[in-house]
């Protein structure tokens, strides 16, 4: 997905719900690039593994939880 608009958002924080998949994915790899830090948010946590071990996002740190 790419946004059509460039903004900056180093030093932000964006929460998406929804993460693992679909539209919140694409949303999650478009906000990355417009440097955005991200708390990604959701249901399969398979998913989101598969997501923090691709080479997509540059990852300082991760927590996976299932509580």
């Amino acid at each position: 997905m790419k946004l059509p608009f460039q903004i900056d958002l180093n030093g932000k924080v964006a929460v998406i719900t929804g993460a693992s998949s679909g539209l919140g994915k694409q949303m999650s790899y478009a906000l990355a690039k417009q440097g955005a830090s991200l708390v990604l948010l959701a249901r399969r946590i398979d998913k989101l593994n598969e997501i923090k071990n691709g080479k997509q996002f540059k990852i300082k740190s991760t927590k996976i939880s299932n509580s």
